[in-house]
């Protein structure tokens, strides 16, 4: 009996076993399999989505003079390759006449200023300091505290601090940060005292812990920047690329709005300042490819959906974003010690014709079918894959030059922000007057109000082909470039050059004499333009119209009619046209199309010359068309309007051809997407389509300061070497990431051999 009984309790035991047994497997298979995509980050400036990257604690600020350690030139470095912003750390320090000299500084190269408010003790303090910022164009926002729950300030504290800054300074574009040590999911309080809550994430074992913290900041309406720590992540020493890209993307798979890498200068005194460009070979390749993704990633989910059939108990965390035609994968596996095979993706919503991913950075692609893919993680490993259709836009580039000391800058079109930026260039103390840009070689030509020149190309605009004198000395108030590349300059004398792209004190090759030309007696401003046929369209003072050969400007061309028209009133626009004919605006609002053989009259067939557009005889202060002579627009009063080249008395898209805006159009481009750009007198620039050009942006507005005089659409932009090896197109055997395979690459080889660090390996050293 007793012998049953064992048996019995033995049986039920074994039964209860089993079925404990099988539930743990059930639960585990479904944990294995467990997991929900992430909510694409990013957060809302000026109304529309973006996703900062910004530089944390820099101390010293060798572009004004206070010397930093080796390699520390932020400003720089952060408008080359995208940092919207930078944070140093006890700014306060230094002085409001140093800090304003760095925020200008800074906002010359496209890069926004945060003030650090931390230590305050008083909320007098703090609004003191709000008031002495808060209108500068450069200002990003505040730093309000760092880490105040493991330094004893109550949450109560911040938060009346925090109401202080948001009444001086009202701006819902200046955002408050307050950075915490501790996770955010426990310290809720706090969420009070911000728009925007930061983690310090010193190292990695803390990464486990920003989904619940990006949970509680959305819970809470605000945004949530991951502060990933350069230095402190491995032990106090630089991390390698693979383990920065891990510590950069991981976040953004979590859903973190913003990232803003710690670079603390103590860090660097403390454990060796790295060495000058330590951020070339770590930091860009990384972030640039983060900057590659920005604009699908901004997108959020249009249409899309994902699940992942293996998250190995949420070790794989991931975000999928972007549209059918146009989307982003970044999965990132967890674990810091173990690879994680046979992780299974579905993505819904492609186009179908979409089969292949581009994974950024490998050098490879993944095959999808029916939508679905599968791939391996090492430890701690990143993958991002690319889906595009054919259908996906390839965004042009825009160069915007703006007259205060003569910033020029290259953004994509679709990211004006400095994530977008490909290039740029200053000259402090210059004032721009005009510029030119060629589409075909990619030459950006500006003039200046002291009689000089410069050329350059617009994804290198720091490095000059040519700058020099041009003529007389007077300013350069008008730039134009002749179909074969060369150069026209018009001065404030009246004046006008023919001049060599390479060297602009120098006649083009070839050129009929005169290559100097005076078209005003009185000494009064002209102003030139040029046309597919190659011909020289130069408008004078009071409102006088020459068309002349482009290559000897002083005649017309054999048979044309109507040189030196007078239109009795000042010619503010002047346009060549596909056909070769002449578009004009007047400073009474008038726009004329002229037919080039016979500038008198309109082309055979064209309706509405001279007719006063919108009806308020508004002065005419830009012009552009596409290639199909869809002429745009824009007037002093801020007004944009769509016209037919050969009908200018109709709107070609009734209720879509009109668009307002706050501030005198300076300057405007049409970019091969069908999309303008338009520059501003107040400095801003804006993006619309031109199907509708009183639709949504089409790209966050961009504020650059001063006023915007000119736009010009490049050809697609040739990558650097950072760039290429973001893209995964490196060099096999190029180990430091130079794009060349020599001797350095041979000693660094050399440096690592016989070494291992396989976490299965026990002896590994």
């Amino acid at each position: 009996m007793k012998k049953r009984k064992e048996y019995s309790w033995y049986r039920k035991f074994s039964l209860k076993a089993v079925i404990i047994v099988c539930i743990l497997f059930l639960i585990s298979c479904f944990l294995s399999s467990a997991g929900a995509e992430t909510a694409p980050g990013g957060f809302l400036v000026n109304g529309q989505k973006t996703f900062p990257m910004g530089w944390y604690a820099l101390q010293k600020w060798p572009e004004i003079g206070i010397p930093g350690l080796a390699g520390i030139t932020p400003l720089n470095e952060s408008m080359q390759y995208g940092f919207n912003y930078v944070m140093p750390y006890y700014a306060r320090a230094e002085g409001i006449a140093n800090i304003t000299a760095y925020m200008n500084t800074a906002y010359a190269r496209g890069v926004k200023f945060m003030l650090d408010l931390h230590p305050s003790s008083t909320i007098d303090e703090v609004t003191s300091w709000v008031n002495l910022v808060k209108n500068h164009p450069g200002l990003y926002g505040y730093y309000l505290d760092d880490e105040p729950e493991i330094r004893g300030i109550p949450a109560s504290t911040l938060i009346a601090k925090y109401n202080a800054i948001k009444a001086a300074d009202p701006n819902p574009n200046h955002i408050v940060l307050l950075v915490l040590y501790s996770a955010v999911s426990t310290h809720t309080d706090y969420l009070a005292a911000c728009d925007v809550i930061g983690r310090e994430l010193y190292t990695t074992n803390l990464y486990s812990s920003v989904p619940a913290d990006v949970a509680a900041a959305k819970a809470a309406g605000k945004g949530y920047l991951a502060l990933p720590g350069l230095y402190q992540a491995f032990g106090y020493s630089l991390p390698t690329p693979p383990q920065f890209r891990y510590m950069v993307f991981a976040p953004v798979s979590m859903g973190a709005d913003g990232i803003m890498p710690f670079i603390f200068e103590g860090v660097e005194s403390t454990y060796g300042a790295p060495a000058t460009g330590f951020r070339n070979s770590i930091v860009y390749p990384v972030t640039n490819q983060l900057k590659t993704i920005l604009p699908s990633l901004l997108k959020g989910r249009v249409g899309l959906s994902s699940s992942c059939s293996n998250t190995y108990s949420g070790n794989i965390t991931w975000v999928f974003a972007g549209d059918g035609d146009d989307a982003v994968l970044v999965a990132v596996n967890n674990n810091q010690t173990l690879l994680r095979s046979g992780v299974g993706f579905t993505l819904s919503g492609l186009n179908p014709s979409i089969t292949t991913a581009t994974v950024l950075g490998e050098s490879r692609t993944v095959t999808l079918t029916s939508g679905s893919f599968t791939d391996n993680f090492a430890a701690m490993g990143v993958h991002i894959y690319l889906l595009k259709s054919s259908n996906a836009v390839q965004p042009s580039t825009i160069t915007a030059l703006v007259e205060t000391d003569s910033f020029v800058t290259t953004r994509n079109e679709l990211d004006l922000t400095s994530t977008g930026y490909v290039s740029g260039h200053t000259c402090l103390g210059l004032t721009a007057r005009s510029m030119d840009g060629n589409p075909d070689n990619g030459d950006i030509v500006i003039g200046y109000g002291d009689g000089r020149a410069s050329v350059s190309k617009y994804d290198s605009l720091d490095t000059m082909i040519s700058c020099a004198t041009v003529g007389d000395g007077t300013a350069v108030v008008g730039a134009a470039i002749r179909p074969n590349g060369e150069l026209y300059f018009s001065s404030s004398s009246g004046m006008v050059y023919a001049r060599n792209h390479l060297a602009v004190n120098a006649a083009p090759p070839g050129y009929t004499v005169p290559v100097d030309f005076d078209f005003s007696a009185t000494n009064e401003p002209v102003y030139v333009a040029t046309n597919p046929l190659d011909e020289l369209i130069a408008a004078a003072h009071p409102g006088i119209l020459y068309l002349r050969q482009g290559n000897y400007m002083a005649a017309a061309p054999s048979g044309y009619l109507g040189d030196g028209t007078n239109f009795g009133t000042t010619i503010t626009g002047r346009l060549g046209l596909s056909t070769g004919d002449i578009a004009l605006g007047t400073i009474n609002g008038r726009v004329y199309v002229r037919d080039n053989a016979n500038l008198t009259v309109a082309p055979a067939g064209f309706v509405g010359d001279g007719t006063v557009i919108g009806g308020t005889g508004v002065q005419i202060s830009a012009l552009a068309r596409t290639s199909g002579d869809l002429l745009v627009i824009g007037n002093v009063s801020g007004e944009v309007f769509l016209r037919n080249a050969n009908n200018l008395a109709a709107e070609p898209r009734p209720g879509k051809s009109y668009a307002a805006f706050q501030s005198m159009v300076l300057s405007l481009a049409v970019t091969a997407n069908n999309n303008v750009v338009i520059g501003l007198y107040n400095g801003n620039v804006y993006v619309r389509s031109l199907l509708d050009i009183a639709g949504p942006d089409i790209t966050m507005p961009v504020d650059l300061g001063w006023p915007v005089i000119g736009l010009e659409t490049n050809p697609e932009p040739m990558p650097n070497c950072i760039e290429l090896i973001a893209r995964g197109q490196g060099l096999a055997g190029d180990l430091n990431n130079d794009c060349y395979v020599n001797f350095s690459d041979l000693a660094e080889f050399a440096m690592n051999w016989t070494k291992c660090n396989a976490p299965e390996n026990d002896n590994c050293d």
